[in-house]
């Protein structure tokens, strides 16, 4: 199997018709078929900047004890730790004592619902910027290019960094906002966070008085340390009720030069609360492409900490859905920066964590066995505040490689007896633009296209694979 990847969940955004409300005329736009900027109907829902912003929190400690939560003085650890400073989307680690050393940690993934009813004539547009019956369609909010696809009898609007889902679902919530990964290790959460505000205040026609976080990934990067089968057995983990012996309900190989190698574990799978630990490398250069903007921002953050080119680079990562978030206390937005550092040590760090490794025969009973010396540079990192996000590396936004595109190529023109003879005396140009316009031909005689669908269908992928920076010149 290949190397886990972190499950990336995906979200939406807006649309409409003439309205009579005084906002309608500055920062939203819809389109099916992606007419010119000059054109397009352009809407603004206002701010919700002087309306109340983000709710205080509810409870004297951002983390309180709830079921599942059998650590004594959780309390008072998180008091203590939440003076160390927010938690960062983004930050370089500690070296600690001990084997391997942390490069970065940070959040990986973050998906916050808010309640504030989105406008009726948001909802119009957006089914307009569909066509009716389309797929896809292309929608500008506050300047930025989104995706604008069905999920439900909500709309997902989605581009390179973010994704919205707008309409009531079934929890009563009208916006959710979720932020890529690669948009969480360029930016610091609190901008992060902005965003998600400046977004919601756009398609909502109030300010929502909660928002709830319902998706928070913690990770840690650690170098000079890797883990085999042979570790499977040494886990202690609280993932079920007391402390107990806890093989991983899954790991992943991969087979390299004749071998197995063990590339990950997965604890916990489809629980609240769930925890990875992954070879990153792996994952970087066979899942996401040695090419791609993510292997290249990440890998430039690590020569940036001191990585040594080849060396292994191990992640653990916790994944905390919302009952998870709600036995620990930490559902309002409004706390969840200051909650961070005393999540991931409720997870790693503390008296009675939720995961250990440990160096078996140390002791006669499991949890008073030593740690083992590859799992301290994990938890002795400590969230602190970061001014420097991960800068964005210059790479493939996703999609396909230049070499998957020729073998695509070639399984289209072959399937339909369209691959032509060539001369080994023409150019390898020559040899591709001649194929190329023998593709033009096939697609040109079988797509049922007009020049507005395909105009809408590039549209479409053009949003999708765009970032938050690269606004649209439009009002705003």
């Amino acid at each position: 199997m290949s190397s886990p990847r972190a499950p990336k969940p995906t979200d939406s955004h807006s649309a409409g018709a003439p309205s009579a409300d005084p906002r309608s005329d500055v920062g939203f736009s819809a389109s099916g078929t992606a007419p010119s900027e000059a054109t397009q109907p352009v809407l603004d829902l206002g701010s919700v900047e002087g309306a109340g912003g983000e709710p205080q929190a509810r409870g004297p400690s951002p983390l309180r004890r709830g079921p599942g939560t059998e650590s004594p003085g959780l309390e008072a650890r998180t008091e203590s730790l939440g003076q160390r400073g927010p938690g960062a989307s983004n930050t370089r680690g500690q070296t600690p004592a001990g084997q391997g050393r942390a490069l970065q940690h940070g959040v990986d993934s973050l998906v916050l619902a808010a309640k504030g009813e989105v406008p009726d004539f948001v909802l119009a547009r957006l089914a307009r910027a569909l066509n009716g019956t389309s797929a896809v369609g292309v929608a500008q909010i506050d300047g930025h290019r989104f995706e604008v696809s069905r999920v439900g009898k909500s709309f997902k609007c989605a581009n390179a960094d973010c994704a919205l889902i707008l309409g009531r679902d079934q929890s009563g919530f009208d916006f959710v906002f979720e932020a890529r990964a690669l948009y969480l290790r360029t930016h610091r959460l609190a901008e992060v966070l902005a965003t998600a505000r400046r977004l919601a205040s756009k398609v909502l026609a109030r300010a929502p008085r909660f928002v709830r976080v319902r998706r928070l990934d913690l990770f840690v990067d650690v170098a000079g340390v890797t883990f085999g089968p042979g570790d499977a057995e040494a886990f202690v983990s609280r993932a079920k009720k007391g402390t107990e012996f806890h093989v991983p309900e899954r790991s992943y190989t991969r087979k390299a030069a004749g071998e197995v190698q063990t590339t990950g574990f997965m604890f916990a799978p489809g629980n609240p609360v769930l925890v990875r630990l992954y070879d990153k490398r792996e994952e970087l250069i066979h899942v996401h492409g040695a090419g791609s903007e993510k292997t290249k921002t990440e890998l430039a953050a690590y020569h940036a900490a001191g990585w040594l080119e080849g060396e292994p680079v191990w992640r653990l990562e916790a994944q905390l859905r919302t009952k998870g978030l709600q036995e620990l206390g930490v559902t309002d937005v409004s706390v969840l920066e200051r909650s961070i550092p005393a999540l991931w040590d409720h997870m790693f760090s503390g008296a009675t964590p939720w995961l250990r490794l440990v160096v078996l025969a140390t002791a006669t009973r499991r949890e008073r066995m030593a740690i083992d010396p590859r799992w301290e540079a994990f938890r002795q990192q400590h969230f602190l505040a970061s001014d420097t996000p991960a800068p964005l590396g210059d790479g493939l936004r996703g999609g396909i490689s230049p070499e998957q595109a020729l073998g695509s190529l070639f399984s289209l023109l072959g399937g339909h007896g369209a691959l032509e003879a060539l001369s080994a005396e023409q150019s390898v140009a020559e040899m591709l633009a001649s194929d190329m316009d023998a593709a033009v031909r096939l697609l040109k005689s079988h797509l049922p296209y007009s020049g507005a669908d395909y105009l809408r269908l590039r549209e479409s992928a053009r949003a999708r694979r765009s970032h938050l920076e690269e606004r649209d010149e439009v009002a705003s």
